[in-house]
């Protein structure tokens, strides 16, 4: 996602037949802005619900999508 690019966000986006899911990791600033991005321009993409929870880093290196 370029703007996860942009917003240096690390992680992955993995895109499953029954749902998408988005691990992320950056500061609480870029998370702050890259979650508003998501409900701005994926709402129309998910249609039930979008849960965020916190868990443990993976110090990923970049943002990759499967």
């Amino acid at each position: 996602l370029k703007a996860a690019d942009n917003l240096n966000v690390k992680g992955v986006l993995k895109n499953n037949p029954d749902q998408i899911i988005i691990e992320a990791e950056g500061t609480e600033d870029q998370m702050a802005r890259f979650i508003k991005w998501i409900n701005d321009n994926l709402s129309a993409l998910i249609l039930n619900e979008i849960t965020i929870s916190e868990s443990k880093l993976k110090n990923y290196n970049e943002f990759d999508i499967y």
